[in-house]
């Protein structure tokens, strides 16, 4: 079981964590879509030094929100509007009795209060408005124009925020961290840490 054997730290695969998820997010999907499982737990370890409830917005079926829980004592919120991806999340979370340490919301972010959050997790979140040969599913209409309004609705939030919040984000080509407000704290193998204390 790949969640044990990474408790026990010792070496996971792609290949072998990704046989958790249903074939079909899986393979290509798995690899533009879901972070690898050293990255994730790089960013968990990251942001669980100065976070204990953290957000990872865009999730999919949750494969960071995973990684981190096993590896941390704190508590993952994973939030995507995908119904089908969601339903899947949920489902391996009560598998593998991770619900004290997971949760999984089924809307789109700009909706949901992100104050109570402490830590940040971005992996490209709008990757596949760009790549149309790469969509996760046909759940949602492509849209490019949307990425203003989800980077807008991100960046005014971010320089509006009262508390200490850790932000981490991978490869992430988009401008959503207010620069006067947070600093670049750490980066290593294209992940970025983000503080703004």
């Amino acid at each position: 079981m790949p969640f044990m054997k990474l408790f026990k730290e010792k070496y996971v695969s792609d290949n072998e964590f990704d046989k958790v998820f249903p074939n079909q997010f899986r393979g290509e999907i798995s690899h533009d879509h879901w972070t690898p499982v050293h990255i994730a737990k790089q960013a968990s370890l990251w942001l669980s030094e100065d976070s204990d409830t953290i957000c990872d917005l865009g999730c999919g079926v949750g494969k960071f929100c995973f990684v981190g829980a096993v590896l941390t004592d704190s508590h993952y919120t994973g939030i995507d509007y995908r119904k089908s991806v969601i339903t899947y999340a949920k489902q391996i979370t009560k598998k593998y009795k991770l619900e004290d340490k997971i949760s999984f919301i089924n809307q789109d972010f700009s909706d949901v209060d992100l104050s109570g959050y402490t830590g940040f997790y971005f992996f490209n979140p709008y990757l596949e408005h760009f790549f149309t040969t790469s969509y996760i599913t046909s759940e949602i209409k492509m849209d490019i124009s949307s990425i203003k309004i989800y980077t807008k609705h991100l960046k005014d939030f971010f320089s509006k925020v009262e508390n200490n919040i850790s932000i981490v984000t991978y490869d992430n080509v988009f401008s959503i961290i207010p620069k006067e407000v947070f600093k670049l704290k750490k980066t290593e193998n294209g992940l970025n840490l983000y503080q703004n204390f």
